[in-house]
């Protein structure tokens, strides 16, 4: 069984030109399980994490907060967790960057998203293990800039 796919970040470009991506796009729209659905975004927020800014832009095309937000009620292991966290605030990085307000409003405006980050930052706020010091860093990260875009 294979724990764990490292992606040199070279090939994030094959990935993308090669249709693999979109492919894996395709089938989060069809009806395939559950458990694939899981497998799939595990992939994008491990893309994402790692990712560039033209990687990270495709994947705003393709509309992939829907499926990392998904993924922050999915996720059961730290790591992922993780990563899922790092690639939502990639994504607001890139929007903000951009000046892309429709999409940063979109975000904003999601009280779930703000609110499922909050109780991640809550929930690992107080605990002192490196796993969960990064999910932390994360977490705050992402509802700081959740909250900048309140105060702008």
């Amino acid at each position: 069984m294979i724990k764990e796919i490292s992606v040199l970040p070279d090939s994030y470009d094959f990935l993308i030109k090669s249709g693999i991506i979109s492919k894996l796009f395709e089938a989060m729209q069809s009806s395939i399980s559950f458990n694939a659905k899981k497998i799939i975004i595990k992939c994008f927020s491990t893309i994402l994490y790692y990712a560039s800014d033209e990687v990270i832009n495709y994947f705003i095309e393709n509309n992939v907060m829907e499926y990392l937000k998904m993924s922050l009620d999915l996720v059961r292991s730290k790591k992922n967790l993780v990563h899922t966290l790092s690639s939502i605030s990639n994504i607001v990085d890139a929007l903000m960057k951009e000046n892309r307000i429709d999409e940063l409003e979109e975000i904003y405006n999601d009280s779930d998203l703000y609110s499922r980050v909050e109780e991640i930052n809550d929930k690992y706020k107080d605990r002192s293990s490196e796993r969960t010091e990064e999910i932390r860093i994360e977490s705050f990260s992402l509802y700081s800039k959740l909250r900048e875009m309140n105060l702008e």
